[in-house]
């Protein structure tokens, strides 16, 4: 039988955490990704909440209520949230894209949108020189590179916290670090080249783009200290 290693509180949040997103996936995501990975989530967080059981926590040392996780495993669960929400965004929106299936055929009159009075005047150049042009490849780039920076977040990670070895470890902060730097640039040039149009745009971008920085930093000093 599984040992329990949650406590009360920690079981109660686990109750919240599964009422909370159970209730997004039936009330506010209306695309069926969003719907399936929301409700994928509640009902796991019902059954830790259930069972008292965290593999997650189990892994890092954990085995009992009572046990506290050392500073370093918090603030590796710290960068794991944030880096978890990251790939949620962008496999959810890049899933979306490729369900719609009229995002190819949209994407030349998105770019000339972006392209019209966009303030960015060399950015402006490069939609108009180049991109506008290759509207089709530049829109499976964009879909296919959200799905997939989606699921390298998210095996990056798992892969990190399970691996085996150094070397597995070292192999996973690679992915990670691939995904994150493919996720900011595209955030980058999504807010030269819409984030004028919206301030919600502007902001989304700008703060998902911060948040990669900031995980690609701590996983190369991870990737060094792992070397020495």
């Amino acid at each position: 039988m599984t040992r329990k290693n949650l406590g009360a509180f920690e079981r109660a949040t686990r109750v919240v955490l599964g009422l909370v997103f159970v209730y997004a996936a039936w009330k506010l995501f209306k695309h069926p990704v969003a719907q399936t990975l929301s409700a994928a989530f509640g009902l796991y967080s019902f059954f830790e909440a259930t069972s008292g059981f965290c593999p997650l926590l189990k892994r890092l040392g954990a085995d009992k209520p009572s046990d506290i996780l050392r500073p370093e495993q918090s603030r590796l669960l710290t960068l794991a949230a944030v880096q978890m929400v990251l790939a949620y965004e962008w496999y959810a929106t890049g899933m979306e894209k490729l369900l719609a299936g009229d995002f190819i055929a949209n994407m030349p009159k998105s770019l000339a949108a972006f392209a019209g009075n966009n303030p960015h005047l060399w950015y402006q150049n490069i939609l108009n020189s180049y991109i506008v042009e290759r509207a089709a490849l530049f829109g499976y780039l964009v879909e296919w590179g959200e799905a997939f920076a989606g699921l390298g977040l998210v095996l990056g990670m798992a892969w990190y916290i399970f691996a085996s070895s150094a070397k597995q470890k070292r192999m996973a902060l690679i992915l990670s670090i691939a995904s994150l730097v493919g996720g900011a640039l595209m955030n980058a040039n999504f807010y030269f080249a819409a984030g004028w149009l919206s301030p919600s745009t502007h902001g989304v971008n700008l703060v998902m783009l911060w948040a990669s920085l900031a995980l690609i930093y701590g996983w190369i000093s991870e990737y060094r200290a792992s070397l020495k």
